[in-house]
């Protein structure tokens, strides 16, 4: 089994399906899985909406690379991900 999964068991995690991941490269940038909805975007700061959540990423020169359904990479410098329930 892969390490992802065992750690997914050791969250008590069955379903991603359900859930919001955030996968960080330090100094290049994050990818963002899930059901998402882009709010606002501005060079330091991207603003999404999962599952009832408002997440914002903050940065430098943040840059949308890639977007697709269910999933979204930001390249820059991240400062800060924050995570509030709407």
């Amino acid at each position: 089994m892969s390490f992802f999964y065992e750690l997914c068991k050791c969250f008590n995690i069955d379903d991603l399906s359900a859930k919001t991941t955030i996968t960080t490269i330090l100094g290049y940038g994050i990818m963002i899985v899930g059901k998402i909805k882009i709010k606002d975007i501005q060079e330091d700061t991207i603003s999404l909406i999962s599952n009832k959540e408002k997440i914002t990423v903050l940065g430098k020169d943040l840059v949308i690379k890639s977007i697709s359904k269910g999933e979204l990479i930001v390249s820059g410098i991240i400062t800060d991900i924050k995570m509030e329930n709407i």
